[in-house]
């Protein structure tokens, strides 16, 4: 593997639910991955799974020490500090359950913990998956950019995902203050929600082609979408 492959450097997922992606992160080839959940229940999961040392249980937010409440779905996966759109293009079928107080953390006392326990060195990659609190996550802790590789971050275009959360415009201004750009977007075309990897401007010219090959993709998805409604349509016009 090249001297510096990101894929050596720790991988800290925000918002880990069950820790689903273990073992695709394995595949990629990252050696060590870092957890982060903020459910109870979920995060005994996540701990039986990848070991109390690589997890956390913490909320993050833009400050620590708050009470706040946090949604719990009848899914799990979807819950959050922000309650859900209820309409026919987004999880119709999910539903907030019950709602239970959470203290929250930054993500830089996050980064520190681990830190703390041996686990964490320099540098990182970071995937933030907290269901409309990304924006949040990173303001309080831009000061962590100068050691992250890159950025997965969810994302939500329109105003039918998370009530009164911060859109993706949003989180790219941030960055860009920060001279990060987004380099790929792929957002489902049902809900405007989806996800942008986001680099240091520097780092662009190294991803150009790959860039050109996930944007094909995206778009042949979106294509794809928009093809099967057309064909649904005309399909009940002949009924």
């Amino acid at each position: 593997m090249a001297k510096h492959d990101v894929r050596r450097n720790p991988l800290i997922h925000v918002g880990a639910h069950f820790g689903e992606e273990l073992e695709l992160y394995r595949e990629l080839g990252y050696t060590t991955t870092l957890w982060v959940e903020a459910q109870p229940h979920a995060f005994q999961i996540l701990k039986s799974r990848v070991g109390e040392l690589y997890c956390q249980q913490a909320a993050v937010w833009d400050e620590s020490g708050l009470e706040m409440e946090f949604n719990q779905t009848n899914n799990s996966v979807s819950s959050g500090f922000f309650e859900l759109f209820q309409n026919e293009n987004w999880q119709k079928e999910v539903r907030i359950e019950r709602k239970i107080v959470i203290k929250t953390t930054t993500l830089a006392q996050v980064v520190k913990r681990f830190e703390e326990n041996g686990v964490l060195g320099e540098r990182f990659v970071l995937r933030l998956d907290v269901q409309g609190s990304e924006y949040r996550a990173l303001r309080s802790s831009l000061s962590l950019l100068k050691r992250i590789d890159y950025i997965c971050c969810e994302v939500t275009r329109g105003e039918n995902a998370y009530r009164n959360a911060e859109k993706r415009w949003k989180i790219v201004f941030l960055l860009l203050t920060q001279k990060w750009v987004p380099l790929f977007n792929r957002i489902n075309p049902v809900n405007s929600h989806g996800e942008t990897i986001f680099l240091p401007l520097t780092q662009v010219p190294k991803f150009v082609l790959p860039c050109i090959y996930m944007r094909i993709v995206a778009l042949l998805d979106t294509t794809r979408y928009h093809l099967r409604n057309l064909l649904n349509t005309l399909k009940r016009s002949q009924v």
